[in-house]
């Protein structure tokens, strides 16, 4: 019911059809279920699009490689690392990103309880990309640091994604356009 809601498909039929008060029918019943649920009312990802041509690069080392290669070394690129988790019951994002001036940007971001890792592990993607775009901090390169291997393989992804990839797709193309990105898998505890 919720996903044809969001899409415009649900046909309440109230006021429709018999009006014997003795018989409901099946959407005026899912109606009444819903009305006290507040789930039903928060935002869903209803509708998929395939993604555009990423102009990003993904690079998935092995737990192994990571071992062996150790920690990323220091370059000219810019180092972001992202997180996202669920504790008690509630979820949060947060990036952090060291810059080669000393200084650096961070992030941490409450995301409720309605929210799974997974959304939290793409909203820090997002919000990491959009403060690079928006700030511009020296340097011409990026790699992003994300220990969700889902994440990664859902922006890689050829079938249909849900919208919360298909903007976090965006944030990354959007700031492919001034510096190159790569999103690198980092095996948790890496």
């Amino acid at each position: 019911m919720n996903r044809l809601r969001r899409s415009g498909q649900w046909r309440d039929q109230t006021g429709f059809g018999i009006v014997d008060m003795k018989f409901v029918s099946h959407s005026q019943l899912c109606s009444g279920l819903a009305r006290p649920i507040p789930e039903m009312k928060l935002h869903t990802d209803h509708s998929t699009k395939l993604l555009p041509i990423r102009r990003f690069t993904v690079d998935i080392k092995s737990r192994n490689e990571w071992e062996k290669s150790g920690s990323p070394r220091a370059s000219q690129a810019i180092s972001c690392y992202t997180d996202g988790s669920k504790l008690d019951g509630k979820a949060g994002a947060a990036f952090h990103i060291p810059l080669h001036t000393g200084d650096k940007m961070e992030g941490c971001f409450p995301l409720g309880e309605h929210s799974d890792v997974y959304q939290a592990e793409i909203v820090a993607v997002i919000r990491a990309a959009t403060l690079l775009r928006q700030t511009s901090p020296l340097g011409d390169r990026v790699n992003f640091y994300v220990d969700s291997l889902s994440t990664i393989m859902s922006m890689t992804s050829h079938w249909p994604q849900p919208g919360l990839v298909g903007e976090c797709h965006g944030a990354l193309n959007e700031l492919a356009e001034i510096m190159e990105v790569t999103l690198n898998w980092i095996p948790a505890h890496c």
